[in-house]
């Protein structure tokens, strides 16, 4: 697949208006005017490379055309550690159902129903984008200027559909859909998990995604929280941390990449 490179970005004023390989050096103020797909943040320092994200987002960038590279911003890094698990899971006998709460296009559940054959996956979002109810709560919960570019808009995320989602299924039998909003699409599901991906954004779906799935996670099942690092959406931490007071510590560990972390079940 060719790539061409349009432009760079970077801090650096003494860069600007000069070339790199015949390619301009632009501000990054310059990204609203430029025509792009994707923005590449390359950078060697995890800290730096989140740092760039946020800025970025703050000039109104959209959080779905910020890539970082390969290896930290896409999800190579959920899915091999999905991968082991299920081999590891499969290995010592560790058996139940599994579950996705924040699905968008299935880009991750599809992994998940690949590595759990056997498994019934549920799968839990709006297909409508963030609910309306969910970010006024955030703004609430964080009143410092928290809620950055495309995170304050209702209904982000809402280019999917269940029916888009149930086509990268490989295997579509054992899926069942929830559509709806959490914690009211939990009503009625009464099934042990074994493997749990928590991927909701903000605080009030992660929070009740962890109270509903803790208890019903078997013992050596695992709980994947996405976004748990990532400094644009505080919600996702103070969920787990106000869910740790109110229930007691849990064992955490970083799966490796810029933004999960793992809860896993004793």
């Amino acid at each position: 697949q060719r790539i061409d490179v349009v432009a760079f970005l970077d801090n650096d004023k003494s860069l600007r208006g000069t070339f790199i390989g015949g390619i301009p050096v632009f501000a990054p103020e310059r990204a609203a005017e430029t025509d792009y797909d994707k923005i590449v943040v390359a950078h060697s320092v995890p800290e730096v490379r989140m740092q760039m994200l946020t800025q970025l987002t703050e000039l109104g960038v959209p959080y779905s055309k910020i890539e970082l590279e390969p290896g930290h911003w896409n999800s190579d890094t959920r899915i091999w550690f999905l991968r082991k698990f299920a081999e590891y899971a499969a290995g010592q006998g560790i058996k139940g159902a599994a579950a996705e709460c924040g699905v968008y296009r299935g880009a991750f559940a599809k992994h998940i129903n690949k590595e759990f054959p056997d498994s019934t996956l549920y799968l839990f979002d709006t297909f409508e984008g963030f609910a309306e109810r969910d970010i006024t709560a955030e703004a609430q919960l964080h009143n410092d200027g928290f809620i950055r570019g495309k995170f304050n808009q209702t209904g982000y995320y809402s280019d999917t559909s269940a029916e888009k989602v149930m086509q990268a299924m490989p295997y579509p039998g054992n899926v069942i859909i929830k559509k709806g909003w959490i914690p009211e699409t939990f009503a009625g599901v009464d099934d042990s998990f074994c493997f749990v991906s928590l991927d909701t954004d903000l605080y009030q779906p992660m929070f009740e995604g962890l109270k509903f799935f803790w208890d019903k996670t078997v013992s050596g099942g695992v709980m994947l929280l996405h976004d748990y690092f990532n400094p644009l959406l505080p919600g996702v931490k103070q969920a787990v941390a106000e869910f740790e007071a109110l229930f007691g510590s849990v064992p955490k560990t970083p799966i490796g990449d810029d933004f999960t972390i793992a809860i896993i079940k004793v």
